[in-house]
């Protein structure tokens, strides 16, 4: 009789955390979703031609305690300049280039960020490399939801 009741506990324990897992795993935005989103803000902006892509990836973000889901995620792109264009240069091209629509947030000649709405995009360059590597490049961020945006 008392292996039964601790059997009976213990599957009550194991349902209930598996519940609660299950529960909490829906919380918080769709990860495919808001990445979806990200990736037509991307679309949607300005095209340095000739420019190739080295690196694309996503970073998740959440509330300092560290222990809840994910807010949300910011895309990251990086990029080579085209034959011919310094990294600046290109961040230069982006910010003339940029709808009108969105609010320069700041730009200081090395990295510039806009907001519109909630959605927010930065734009800088990097290079040369104090080991005398000539290489340059330019990074973009977007998200289309920012929680914490430099703009605010």
């Amino acid at each position: 009789m008392a292996v039964r009741f601790v059997l009976l506990i213990t599957l009550g324990v194991v349902v209930s955390v598996f519940a609660w897992c299950a529960w909490f795993a829906t919380l918080g935005p769709d990860r495919d979703q808001y990445l979806r989103q990200n990736e037509a803000l991307f679309d949607s902006l300005p095209v340095v031609e000739g420019a190739v892509l080295l690196r694309s990836d996503e970073y998740e973000y959440s509330d300092e305690d560290g222990f809840s889901q994910p807010d949300g995620w910011t895309s990251y792109r990086q990029y080579a300049p085209p034959d011919g264009m310094t990294a600046a240069a290109a961040v230069v091209s982006f910010r003339e280039r940029m709808n009108p629509e969105w609010r320069e947030c700041f730009g200081d000649g090395v990295s510039a960020g806009f907001s519109r709405g909630s959605a927010f995009v930065s734009i800088g360059w990097q290079g040369p490399f104090p080991n005398n590597d000539p290489v340059e490049i330019f990074e973009i961020y977007a998200d289309h939801d920012a929680k914490n945006s430099e703009c605010d």
